[in-house]
């Protein structure tokens, strides 16, 4: 199975000021995807940016065959992705990475993390919450 595919943008919005939400219409990806994986996304229509953006995948709906990304816009790249609309095409590659290994055999867990590292917890906290693990986290700021 090919892991490049075109998603349709349900939604994209910002959620404060600097981060956006990307919500796509990816079942392939849904079904495939495990907490701490990501996907590389086409920022543009074209080849302009010619590097594909790494992006953290947020939550997944398997039922829908949704994905959300949580992103921060840090430069030219991130700057075309958040002016997508309902209705667009994104070019995505993915999923990638090895994902979060989810613990056997625990009850309670610790999740540590900081800026927009949060983003692929929240699937990983949705995972753990369908297995009955609790989740204490402990987030940084700056």
């Amino acid at each position: 199975m090919s892991l490049v595919t075109d998603a349709k943008v349900i939604q994209n919005k910002q959620v404060i000021p600097g981060y956006c939400r990307m919500d796509l219409a990816a079942p392939s990806v849904a079904e495939r995807a495990r907490p701490g994986q990501f996907l590389h996304v086409r920022c543009g229509s074209t080849h302009d940016p010619l590097l594909r953006r790494p992006i953290s995948i947020n939550a997944v709906a398997r039922r829908t065959g949704e994905v959300s990304l949580l992103y921060r816009i840090a430069g030219r790249g991130t700057a075309l992705l958040a002016g997508h609309r309902a209705g667009d095409m994104v070019s995505i590659v993915g999923p990638l990475g090895r994902g979060f290994t989810i613990p056997e055999g625990n009850e309670n867990v610790i999740v540590v993390c900081g800026g927009i590292g949060i983003a692929p917890l929240y699937f990983f906290l949705q995972e753990l919450a369908g297995l009955g693990i609790k989740a204490t986290v402990l987030q940084g700021a700056a």
